[in-house]
């Protein structure tokens, strides 16, 4: 699959581009305090929804 520009994607779907980059910086922030807070409580890896599955 090749890449489009800005130009098409905005033709194609009717969203313009600067859609995209404040759900995107907000998306940032959310992993990046996820990762903080694995590394504060020391986890490797998180596989459940539950409280239970954390403890």
């Amino acid at each position: 699959m090749g890449t489009i520009d800005r130009n098409q994607w905005a033709r194609w779907t009717g969203i313009p581009t600067s859609a995209f980059g404040d759900p995107y910086h907000k998306r940032w922030r959310i992993e990046e305090a996820f990762k903080w807070l694995k590394h504060r409580l020391n986890l490797e890896h998180v596989s459940g929804l539950s409280q239970q599955a954390v403890v």
